[in-house]
């Protein structure tokens, strides 16, 4: 009952607060998700990346609403985070703004894990739209179709040098 309180701790330092994501993430505390959210506008990419995570294994309103906000961050590893704890919570809600990202994603894992996460929630209106899209995100979709794409999405190579 105290980790909540903790995420507001000015004088823990990013690792704490870290692994104090983490933690509640894996206890699924959901009276954290106001203190999670806020971390997702943390200095720090890795604080933002565990929040995000751990959100995702909260199924809350907030969670989601704080994920959305989240989905357009300037770091392509929080961006994918976000995207993956989306995908985790499986919220229809979350498919539009999904897509949009999938479409202007430079970066493969980050496009790799949206495909995923749409994928999950509503395979045949993925497959609907995925006429529509553009070449860059059409050719992931192709590959997730055709089971090719790389299992932990890890490469950080921006998408136009890996679809020329």
């Amino acid at each position: 009952e105290d980790l909540p309180a903790l995420l507001e701790e000015p004088t823990l330092r990013f690792r704490g607060k870290t692994i104090l994501a983490e933690v509640i993430g894996e206890l699924r505390i959901p009276e954290a998700v106001h203190g999670l959210v806020a971390r997702l506008r943390d200095d720090v990419r890795d604080v933002r990346r565990a929040a995000a995570a751990a959100l995702g294994r909260i199924n809350d309103d907030e969670a989601l609403e704080g994920l959305l906000e989240s989905i357009g961050d300037n770091d392509g590893h929080v961006r994918k985070a976000v995207v993956a704890a989306l995908g985790a919570l499986g919220r229809k809600e979350a498919f539009e703004p999904l897509l949009a990202r999938l479409r202007e994603e430079k970066y493969t894992d980050v496009a790799e894990e949206a495909v995923r996460a749409l994928a999950a929630m509503d395979r045949e209106k993925l497959a609907e739209v995925s006429g529509s899209l553009e070449e860059r995100a059409r050719g992931v979709y192709e590959a997730f179709e055709r089971g090719e794409l790389n299992p932990g999405g890890a490469t950080d190579e921006p998408a136009d040098e890996l679809w020329k």
